[in-house]
């Protein structure tokens, strides 16, 4: 019987398509836990070096702190050079801003989330738990307006009664992300992400550990009450995507 040529093959692939398929994929990794962003930017450094934006140093350089949303749009030149870029930015702003490229993120349990960032004001600020709850501003910046929001547009305000259709919203976008993670099942997440980006068989992929007071958690009992009002639409978000995720960690 005589060969068939590739053109006559129908299980043939054909070149183009071929060569569209392999093109490496590049990623928006959006972080909104400040723990699984560190270790994720550390693994995929280590993996890619020198294609991660923005490089270590000026991190570093700027104290921890991601280039704004206007900052970022200005670089799009030299951020479209980079297969990586990272960050805590809203969601539909990097869906209209990489409309072609995957976008990777992981959340944390709000409440876990709100404890960890009182501890770091105490542990690196010296600002005592009670201080920080009595302060407005530092609620309403680092608590209020730094949740799971981010996942929904502009920020909404979602103190006391969370917003069904902001929770609705932020679900509709979460349809559009390659991979969704929570910090509570961080090992699987890394799983996942490994094999999307082909992650080197001899990259680390030790958690780093985010060390706090031990007992922050009993000191802030009197107040959890008043900080689950404050992040209750952020809960619902956090419980609807644990669903999603096959979670069995659903609060």
């Amino acid at each position: 019987m005589q060969d068939r040529s590739p053109a006559e093959d129908p299980l043939a692939i054909p070149a183009a398509l071929y060569e569209t398929h392999m093109t490496p994929q590049r990623y928006v990794v959006m972080h909104i836990p400040k723990t699984a962003g560190t270790t994720l930017r550390k693994i995929l450094v280590e993996a890619f070096p020198g294609d991660v934006f923005p490089s270590t140093g000026s991190v570093s350089a700027n104290n921890g702190e991601y280039p704004r949303f206007a900052e970022l749009q200005n670089q799009r030149e030299l951020v479209g050079r980079h297969q990586f870029v990272m960050g805590h930015y809203m969601l539909p702003q990097l869906l209209r801003l990489f409309p072609d490229r995957q976008i990777i993120t992981i959340l944390r349990e709000p409440f876990a989330r709100t404890v960890s960032v009182i501890g770091h004001y105490w542990r690196v600020h010296r600002i005592l738990p009670e201080a920080f709850l009595k302060d407005d501003r530092l609620i309403s910046n680092q608590i209020v307006d730094q949740q799971t929001r981010f996942l929904a547009g502009q920020p909404p305000d979602w103190t006391g009664e969370y917003s069904e259709d902001m929770v609705q919203q932020a679900l509709h976008n979460l349809d559009r992300i390659k991979i969704v993670g929570i910090q509570e099942r961080f090992p699987q997440f890394i799983a996942r992400v490994a094999r999307e980006v082909n992650l080197p068989a001899q990259t680390n992929l030790d958690r780093r550990d985010n060390a706090g007071r031990p007992n922050l958690v009993s000191q802030l009992t009197p107040y959890a009450e008043q900080l689950r009002e404050r992040i209750a639409g952020d809960l619902e978000l956090y419980r609807q995507v644990c669903f999603r995720t096959g979670s069995e960690q659903v609060p």
